[in-house]
């Protein structure tokens, strides 16, 4: 670690230089309705076309540091912490990655995004005390299915 001197009349103090540190959140986020979406970056995102998506980087470290937005290794934007995508289409999903470096050293954290296509459905079953929901939705001309345990249901209660 390097130390900066700042000498002023009324004051001495020592400033550490050190390199950027992103935090990240590693959750899995599913959000299948129509809502914005606010994601620290980290962890994967399935989401619906047309839903606008934020991801967020908050880096620490001094002195300043610079951030760069890349997708599958592409640079998309400079700068700023957030990166927004308006309203996502399916042709939106991808690894994005926040860089932020300094004098110091640098860091990157990367989500993954998935954004499902327009013809998604959902249909709810029980079976055997559980709630499960199936989700379609076609990509490519080709219908898909996965099915996910969604919620447990307690004498005819979703709970």
């Amino acid at each position: 670690m390097m130390t900066v001197n700042k000498s002023s009349a009324n004051s001495d103090s020592s400033l550490a230089i050190q390199p950027p540190v992103i935090s990240t959140d590693e959750q899995t986020i599913e959000v299948l309705k129509i809502e914005d979406v606010s994601v620290a970056v980290g962890g994967l995102v399935t989401t619906l076309d047309g839903n606008r998506v934020n991801i967020l980087c908050e880096v620490s470290g001094f002195p300043d540091h610079q951030i760069t937005w890349e997708r599958d290794g592409v640079q998309l934007q400079r700068g700023g912490k957030r990166y927004t995508i308006e309203s996502a289409v399916q042709n939106d999903s991808g690894n994005y990655t926040c860089k932020a470096s300094n004098i110091a050293g640098e860091a990157n954290a990367t989500s993954r995004l998935n954004v499902l296509g327009k013809h998604t459905r959902r249909l709810a079953y029980r079976d055997q005390g559980l709630l499960y929901a199936i989700l379609g939705w076609v990509t490519s001309g080709k219908a898909t299915f996965r099915e996910r345990l969604h919620k447990t249901v307690c004498m005819n209660q979703i709970v």
